[in-house]
């Protein structure tokens, strides 16, 4: 079972009401050490796009600001994916 957390609630249920893709693009973001030319290179978007996303997300769920709360962001997207996959 995926245990939402007060940012994965504001992520998901964004992409919910919207279908957009935020999460997966912010997954893609971290997979790519946080470089958002190439997460966009791999999700097959423009680069200005992804940035957009980036800035949604932010305006979501707040500045990371430090490497434990992107620890705990990535973490979380990451058992999200798994069970998404399952």
């Amino acid at each position: 079972m995926f245990v939402l957390t007060p940012f994965s609630r504001a992520l998901m249920g964004h992409d919910a009401r919207r279908g957009s893709e935020l999460a997966p693009s912010f997954l893609s973001y971290f997979d790519c050490n946080q470089n958002a030319k190439l997460a966009a290179q791999r999700l097959g978007i423009h680069v200005n796009t992804g940035r957009q996303r980036l800035d949604t997300i932010e305006d979501l769920i707040g500045h990371l600001g430090n490497a434990t709360r992107a620890l705990e962001v990535h973490m979380t997207l990451r058992l999200w994916n798994l069970t998404r996959a399952s």
